[in-house]
């Protein structure tokens, strides 16, 4: 199941095919008469980097643990609100690029007639409508046909039908030349009429660059432009006030680019506070966006399609394959949506869908790490509480260098938890709050006590360290990016307060799960942030110990006595919901999460001791009956092909690729019983290990 297809048009952006190389992103919706598409690119942000620490913050925390304790929760709320709020209260936040607009009439429907300044729609009697996205090839195409006057006759094209004439559209984001190409096409010749123009709130300047090339300015925010060009087989294209008009051609290729200042060394390096004038800032992007649209424009349509779909099918291909559905047919996406009859092609097709959303935010152009909901949903930032950034889906689908990102990003932000740690608590170490932005900042957003003020961040984040090593065993990475962890610690170790009387830690200022009294938000202590601390100070200490580094005695001991602390978690585990009948195709945030349930369901993986233990099935046949999964990357840098049928294992193979360091020693799990296993020659058959009666 590789094809999302429809049989009308979006009617809003849920709703709304998506395409991105990374870098660049687009919503298409499919519209007949008046297409729009929705333009994104990841660092368009609201704002330049501020300093917002509150540093009032360190002079009142004992004052708020001691309110706590004494249960006056309002009145630690009250002072938390005025003390811990950064400095300004918000952070940046993700922007929209505006929307392409495509407003089509044909040579009889030439003329506006409504109040608007949008045609009337001149395709009101179509004959049929297609709109998909094929999942393998990362292209959405709409098709649709339309009724004509002219008689049809063979030397039109192959692709007419009777007195109808076709109309098919194809968008998608080019990684070699980094653009949005949309394409356009029709079955008679000199048949392709519309006006394009660029619409967005935030535009400043707009001007035409010839009769083929107009562009959009920002300087709200992070300056940015967007750069439109047309190309026609057939016909003509001519700038006309803020827009190209085509008519009477053949087909027509778009090309489009979004350049912001972020591109440029210093203005990152200085998080936008430079002293180069606005001109200087809009002729960057400017030049910048109109070199990539000419370079797109030195190739072919059909050589930029070919190459596209190489540099994806490469990516999208290599990744875990999850197969459910012994269905060769391709259901229309909603009858699977809302029939109630099709939940193996439900699951198998969310799987993948959520796989080529990833891929699609962050692969191979993209230099930050996606958002929760990718690159396609505005006003959202960096969630270091529990999202995206905290699953590494690229490591475990084997897509390593979509996780670069995020480590590239993490220096962003230890930077300024250096600083914050220092500046609102007064000690030395590493911290963030729930959120940050596109400058990682690493101050509390906003007033919300239910995440706000969540002091956990840098903890949480420093995670990916330990994870992403044991997933690869590259201890180049491990040594490189050890000072994270060693940070993370260091300041957990000094924030938090032992109890004397209890088996736990303190957190504080913290939210919890559930409210326990009308307007009472924060706590003094959380167990859900005890279980982060203890896979901290664990990952900390397996970390020390694979590289060879000796804590010194006082570390040690402060250490283990924070785990003895926590003593009680080390068998926690989280609980992984995946409810299949509320999976809707769309931009929703559970997508990245519920990509990494899915392949858990079947085989997931942790290191104890220097074993990797491997469990098959563990939730699969609750949501599947029959199915398998090939290569799925596990901890200790092994992979797993699996295949089930009534609810058993019918085949399992773990191994690695040929020529890389792996972990050898397996603890194989299987309907809650355990084997004890060694790979050898790269490769193990799990049914070789379990008794002939399972």
């Amino acid at each position: 199941m590789n094809v999302l297809w429809y049989k009308n048009p979006a009617e809003d952006k849920n709703a709304a095919l998506p395409v991105g190389n990374g870098r660049l992103g687009a919503l298409v919706y499919g519209r007949t008469g008046h297409e729009v598409i929705d333009l994104f690119e990841e660092s368009v942000w609201s704002g330049i980097k501020a300093k917002r620490d509150n540093t009032e913050a360190k002079n009142h925390l004992k004052e708020i643990r001691a309110m706590l304790n004494k249960n006056n929760v309002s009145e630690a709320q009250e002072l938390l609100l005025e003390s811990f709020t950064a400095l300004p209260s918000e952070q940046t936040k993700y922007l929209g690029a505006g929307s392409l607009h495509l407003d089509f009439y044909t040579s009889e429907t030439y003329g506006l007639n409504s109040s608007s300044g949008i045609r009337s729609n001149s395709f009101e009697n179509g004959t049929s409508y297609k709109r998909e996205l094929d999942l393998s090839s990362a292209i959405v195409t709409t098709f649709f046909s339309k009724d004509m006057n002219v008689k049809n006759t063979a030397d039109f094209s192959e692709n007419a039908f009777g007195s109808s004439i076709t109309y098919t559209r194809e968008v998608f984001v080019s990684s070699a030349s980094d653009v949005i190409v949309v394409h356009i096409a029709a079955s008679t010749p000199n048949s392709i009429y519309f006006r394009a123009y660029l619409e967005n709130e935030n535009i400043s300047f707009m001007r035409a660059i010839g009769q083929d090339t107009i562009c959009a300015t920002s300087v709200t925010g992070i300056p940015y432009c967007t750069m439109l060009t047309a190309t026609t087989s057939g016909g003509s294209v001519k700038s006309r006030g803020g827009a190209l008009i085509v008519e009477g051609a053949d087909d027509v290729t778009l090309y489009i680019d979004i350049e912001t200042a972020f591109a440029k060394r210093k203005y990152l390096k200085k998080g936008g506070n430079v002293s180069d004038s606005q001109k200087s800032l809009i002729r960057f992007v400017e030049d910048l966006a109109l070199q990539k649209v000419c370079f797109a424009l030195g190739a072919s349509y059909q050589n930029l399609k070919k190459s596209h779909i190489a540099d994806y099918s490469a990516l999208y291909e290599n990744t875990p394959k999850l197969s459910l559905s012994e269905s060769e047919n391709e259901f229309c996406t909603e009858d699977i949506l809302y029939s109630g009859e099709h939940e193996k092609e439900l699951s198998e097709i969310y799987y993948n869908y959520s796989k080529y959303l990833y891929i699609s935010s962050s692969a191979v152009r993209g230099k930050l790490p996606p958002l929760e909901k990718g690159l396609w949903t505005v006003n959202e930032r960096y969630n270091l509480k529990g999202g995206m950034n905290v699953y590494l889906p690229g490591v475990s689908l084997d897509i390593p260098l979509c996780d670069k990102n995020v480590f590239a990003f993490l220096k962003r932000l230890y930077k300024n938890g250096k600083t914050t740690s220092n500046a609102m608590f007064g000690i030395d170490g590493f911290a963030a709050f729930a959120s940050s932005d596109i400058w990682g900042d690493s101050s509390p957003n906003g007033t919300d006590f239910l995440q706000s003020y969540w002091v956990l961040g840098a903890c949480r984040v420093a995670l990916l360290v330990r994870e992403y090593f044991e997933y690869t065993l590259d201890k180049k990475f491990l040594k490189k990016n050890f000072y994270i962890l060693e940070n993370a610690v260091s300041f957990a170790e000094n924030f938090l307060s032992l109890k004397d009387d209890a088996s736990c830690v303190c957190v504080s200022p913290s939210c919890v799960s559930s409210v326990k009294e009308e307007g009472e938000y924060i706590t003094n202590y959380n167990r859900e942030d005890n279980v982060l601390l203890y896979r901290l100070f664990n990952a900390y200490l397996e970390s020390a110990k694979d590289l060879s580094k000796v804590p010194s005695s006082a570390e040690l001991v402060k250490c283990r006595s924070m785990l003895e602390k926590l003593g009680d978690i080390e068998n926690y585990n989280e609980e992984k919901k995946l409810n299949l009948k509320e999976l809707p195709l769309n931009m929703q945030k559970e997508n990245f999460k519920n990509l990494c349930y899915m392949k858990d369901a079947v085989v997931q993986s942790y290191i104890r001791d220097g074993v990797v233990c491997v469990e098959f099935l563990a939730n699969a046949t609750k949501l599947w009956k029959n199915g398998s999964i090939k290569a799925a990357a596990l901890k200790g840098n092994i992979y797993a092909d699996v295949s089930w049928k009534d609810g058993s294992i019918e085949e399992a193979r773990v191994y690695a690729k040929p020529g890389t360091k792996f972990m050898e020693n397996l603890d194989v799990v299987y309907l809650g019983r355990h084997y004890t296993a060694r790979i050898t020659e790269g490769s193990l058959d799990i049914l070789n290990i379990l008794p002939s009666t399972v």
